[in-house]
């Protein structure tokens, strides 16, 4: 916060809940091909608590090295889980945790796994959060795994922030300025276009798969989008202004996109008021009938 770009930071949250879910995927199998790994299988996942059976299995293979599962043989080695009730009186995530053999290996694995998802943000999660803001202020990744990022001067004393940030945390970055010359502009054009190119690609693949789901995407989820589009389109302009990168065609598939996805919004809005009306037309209607079946009727 001292450094001015707490604003701009979205570190996930850690909630004791979730990160007992992604302790018992990171540590075990829960899906169905053997991985070599016990199996977490859900006992129970109520509004009190969760419960998984961890269970270890004997495959053994044929001459083909086929899986046979018929020769297969199953024991349950010991239960653990979540106490949902715990974490809403306001029990720390160490006691949230309940494990029927706490000495057991399996055991004390999750629950290192655990405590480290639930207590402490990873590297991975300062990743991503400063990739986030990165994008905030209108940077493109250079490298395509994001380890070379371009941001604009005008942000200068947030990356200064940023930098002054990490190294308080005892991380090496660089800083390194760019050089207004030749062959440092075509280079960033050519990254500045990749990058948009980049994440206008993904933002239509997620709404081809909103179109494969149809009406269970909320609209509030596709009004997200339509923000993301404006972000690409602020950024197109901005890489144009700055470094002369060529976005005219980028910029009509954003706009193409951006107007469909409008036509996509307003169209839900207008079947959700609908039914709105119908649902509240038809409690109306249910309360005159109970009202007219309660008054008595003149002899």
């Amino acid at each position: 916060e001292a450094c001015g770009i707490a604003d701009d930071l979205q570190f996930p949250k850690l909630t004791p809940n979730s990160c007992y879910r992604k302790a018992i995927q990171q540590v075990f199998n829960t899906g169905k091909k053997d991985t070599g790994r016990p199996m977490a299988v859900v006992v129970e996942d109520s509004s009190e608590k969760i419960v998984h059976s961890i269970v270890m299995s004997s495959v053994v293979d044929d001459a083909n090295d086929a899986v046979s599962a018929k020769d297969a043989k199953f024991r349950t080695e010991l239960k653990v889980g979540f106490d949902k009730e715990a974490y809403a009186l306001g029990a720390t995530a160490e006691g949230c945790l309940v494990l029927e053999d706490p000495n057991h290996p399996l055991a004390e694995q999750l629950k290192t796994t655990y405590l480290e998802l639930a207590e402490r943000y990873l590297s991975y999660d300062i990743r991503v959060a400063f990739q986030a803001a990165f994008r905030k202020w209108d940077a493109c990744p250079v490298l395509p795994h994001g380890g070379l990022w371009y941001i604009p001067s005008s942000r200068a004393d947030k990356v200064r922030a940023w930098d002054r940030f990490m190294r308080g945390l005892g991380l090496v970055t660089a800083v390194i300025p760019t050089f207004d010359t030749a062959e440092t502009i075509e280079s960033l054009q050519q990254a500045t276009r990749n990058g948009l190119e980049s994440q206008l690609e993904d933002v239509l693949k997620l709404l081809g798969m909103y179109a494969a789901e149809g009406e269970t995407v909320r609209t509030t989820t596709l009004e997200k989008r339509a923000e993301e589009f404006d972000a690409l389109r602020s950024r197109a302009e901005l890489y144009q202004a700055i470094l002369g990168t060529t976005v005219d065609d980028l910029t009509a598939k954003i706009e193409s996109a951006a107007k469909r996805l409008a036509q996509d919004i307003s169209a839900r809005k207008i079947e959700e008021d609908e039914e709105e009306r119908r649902a509240a037309a038809e409690k109306a209607s249910a309360r005159a009938a109970r009202k007219a079946a309660k008054t008595p009727t003149a002899a």
